[in-house]
């Protein structure tokens, strides 16, 4: 959707007391309280798509030769992780490539070489937010080389296709 005002050629209204509100290229209603309903809702618009969660960012590089045992051969991936305590939130962005289509994707508690259980679910694959428990949270903040995400597909790999130990912003391989 898109929306717009337009006013008379070199801005001003000729004469009218308010601006045209265009909706998808419809005017919708001339008149100041229709424009500041739609500024109102472009402003809050605005906040929904900006809120990436915040937090500390946790970045890794997802192969299948970091599997246990090792998986897709060709399979490559990234994972950028936001971890908010005060929000008790986890954010996230998933892509992959030369993998069979996922059908999950998680954070694991386990050190490099060694499989573990799941403490986030990560739907949907490719982003979204999640709820999870400030003393995790922060655990993953202070200890992020303890936790690895990895990517599910069938019907190769359904223990994990590719994966990644986490790691602070800009320290991944």
């Amino acid at each position: 959707m898109r929306i717009g005002v337009c006013t008379a050629p070199g801005g001003g209204t000729r004469g009218r007391k308010g601006a045209s509100v265009l909706v998808s290229g419809v005017p919708i209603s001339t008149g100041g309280v229709v424009l500041m309903v739609v500024l109102a809702m472009l402003v809050a618009i605005g906040v929904a798509t900006a809120d990436d969660g915040g937090g500390a960012p946790r970045v890794t590089t997802l192969s299948g030769a970091e599997e246990v045992p090792p998986a897709d051969p060709d399979g490559t991936g990234f994972a950028s992780i936001r971890l908010n305590v005060g929000q008790e939130r986890v954010c996230w962005e998933i892509s992959f490539a030369n993998i069979d289509p996922p059908f999950a994707a998680h954070i694991h508690r386990a050190p490099a070489g060694t499989n573990g259980g799941i403490v986030v679910p990560l739907s949907p694959i490719s982003g979204g937010c999640t709820k999870a428990s400030p003393a995790l949270i922060q655990e993953i903040i202070d200890f992020p080389d303890r936790f690895y995400v990895n990517v599910h597909n069938l019907p190769l790999f359904p223990g994990g296709a590719i994966r990644g130990q986490l790691s602070n912003r800009g320290q991944s391989e």
